[in-house]
């Protein structure tokens, strides 16, 4: 029993010095790698290795980007390279602009942001924009629509529906009040509109008002408060129309916000480029 239990005792000892050995070639080809990843230029025999390994080429907040998703985006938007840029400063942009989209997922899901969808393209270049446009989009909505970050104008709009619940003066206000010189000569009528001339996030919010109500939206625009005026399937191919009026006000800030909160997140680059 005592030759067992020691020949168990080596065994043991032996497979914590493969397991510690092992460990350190991995940290140490890591950082070999890490080391290769950050010195000299990308060039195209390195770029052909790294997107053969699982390595990743950034941190962003604590969350691994990986080589193969920044070469894959810089293949699918070779094509479209402006002339006049040469290679480094191209692929520093392609790098920078995913590095925010990334930041901006983190900043979606901190603040529990309701996503929207970005718009289909065949085209590759054209799909990744309507990505980044996606998540920029979903963000402002969310800010305009959070009171501490443009009280004044909250205040005002919660005024004004007041005013108009109260006194039944919505186009009296508008003339005043709106900020959309268009529908403010009209007394904020948009008249009637398909569903596709309608901000999306508009759209959503009428959808479930009925005719006669009145109520403050947030677009990526700004604050909208709208009173629907009625429907009906009188659009095109028998489509479904809504009769809006508006008062529009401006929202600012956003991109000074954004560009604040992209800083705060921590980013790690491990690729020199």
């Amino acid at each position: 029993m005592v030759e067992v239990l020691y020949g168990m005792k080596n065994f043991l000892k032996k497979l914590f010095l493969v397991f510690v050995v092992l460990l350190a070639v991995v940290l140490i080809a890591s950082l070999a790698g890490i080391l290769w990843m950050r010195s000299g230029s990308v060039t195209p025999a390195k770029i052909a290795i790294l997107k053969r390994l699982p390595v990743p080429v950034a941190v962003v907040s604590s969350v691994p980007v990986w080589a193969n998703e920044y070469f894959g985006r810089l293949d699918k938007l070779a094509p479209y390279k402006p002339g006049n840029m040469d290679s480094g400063a191209y692929q520093e942009m392609v790098f920078s602009r995913l590095m925010e989209e990334k930041a901006m997922d983190r900043i979606i899901s901190a603040n529990s942001v309701e996503k929207t969808r970005p718009g289909i393209s065949a085209d590759p270049a054209d799909g990744i924009l309507q990505n980044w446009k996606a998540k920029q989009l979903a963000l402002q909505i969310w800010y305009n629509s959070r009171a501490e970050f443009n009280p004044e104008v909250h205040a005002k709009a919660e005024s004004i529906l007041k005013n108009i619940q109260a006194e039944g003066d919505f186009e009296i206000q508008a003339s005043s009040q709106s900020q959309d010189p268009a529908s403010k000569s009209l007394y904020g009528d948009l008249g009637y509109l398909e569903a596709k001339d309608v901000l999306p996030e508009i759209l959503s919010a009428v959808d479930s008002m009925k005719a006669g109500e009145t109520k403050i939206v947030a677009s990526r625009l700004g604050l909208h408060i709208i009173k629907l005026v009625g429907k009906d399937n009188l659009g095109q191919e028998n489509g479904q129309r809504m009769h809006l009026k508006q008062i529009f006000l401006s929202e600012s800030g956003f991109d000074y916000w954004l560009a604040s909160e992209i800083n705060k997140i921590k980013i790690i680059k491990l690729l020199n480029i």
